[in-house]
């Protein structure tokens, strides 16, 4: 079991690392959009995905559109592989009703934010700074405006957001334990691209302006700006609820296309790591 977990979380951590590299254009893009706040009683003016893509590439050139890719990569492939491992280990695939699946999937996501986290405030921090700036001077950067606790600026939103895995997370695992009947073990590739786009997006809808909260939070220079309630408040007065909803638009494409590549490459690398995992296994106990 213990053995299932760690490939399980190995499987998952790659394929998240994989499809953070793919698609971090498209990242980039669609954190600029949700960090777009408009003064304080003025609505946001809201930019298309090709006005941002055009405004960053005429600011920085093509590279410009993969900054911050390596430490995003490594902070989806951590947040990946300890969900899948916590999932896993509180019997996450095995429960017989959905509510057993999202209440394991949020812990799972819940107990990862400490460590991975601050990868992520960072990363966002980079993509949305003015000025061109490495992980360590974004990391300055932020302590210097927020304190050493800015590292864990969007927290509460977090917090709420977290229910989005564990929602599409849980879909994925109710769906699969349907398909996989007898014999069958493991998905093929379109059926789990397929399933897992169906289910990021529905959990994409449900949780968005609490994801949209959290990238305010994370990316703002202003220390005010840190309460979740205050900031949905404000983009409520600001846009009406469909400015919660800013950059929904990238995000749902970004994260169906994100999950379903993860999934993919999850569930076909699974047996290579299981193979390598038990060779290794296998020579430990033959040196003893």
């Amino acid at each position: 079991m213990a053995s299932e977990n760690l490939v399980s979380a190995l499987s998952a951590g790659m394929g998240g690392a994989l499809s953070s590299i793919l698609l971090h254009p498209l990242d980039a893009i669609k954190t600029q959009i949700q960090s777009d706040t408009g003064k304080k009683g003025q609505a946001s003016a809201t930019r298309s995905t090709t006005e941002v893509c055009r405004d960053i590439v005429r600011k920085g050139g093509l590279g410009a559109l993969y900054v911050g890719v390596w430490i995003k990569a490594f902070e989806s492939a951590s947040t990946k592989a300890l969900y899948f491992y916590i999932f896993n280990f509180l019997g996450g695939g095995t429960f017989s009703s959905a509510a057993g699946e999202l209440v394991a999937g949020y812990a799972a996501e819940i107990l990862n934010k400490p460590l991975t986290l601050p990868l992520e405030v960072v990363a966002y921090r980079m993509i949305c700074s003015k000025r061109p700036v490495t992980p360590t001077e974004a990391f300055r950067d932020l302590v210097d405006e927020h304190g050493i606790m800015g590292v864990y600026s969007g927290f509460t939103a977090s917090l709420f957001a977290a229910i989005k895995p564990a929602i599409h997370f849980g879909i994925f695992e109710q769906i699969k334990k349907t398909v996989l009947q007898g014999a069958r073990k493991e998905l093929g590739f379109v059926e789990s691209f397929l399933y897992g786009a169906i289910a990021r997006a529905i959990s994409t809808v449900v949780t968005y302006p609490f994801v949209r909260a959290k990238v305010i939070a994370q990316t703002s220079k202003d220390p005010t700006r840190a309460s979740m309630l205050a900031i949905i408040q404000e983009e409520v007065a600001q846009g009406g609820v469909t400015g919660l909803f800013q950059g929904s638009g990238p995000e749902i494409t970004r994260g169906v296309l994100s999950t379903a590549i993860m999934l993919s490459v999850k569930e076909k690398i699974a047996a290579l790591n299981r193979h390598v995992l038990t060779m290794v296994l296998v020579g430990v106990a033959v040196k003893r």
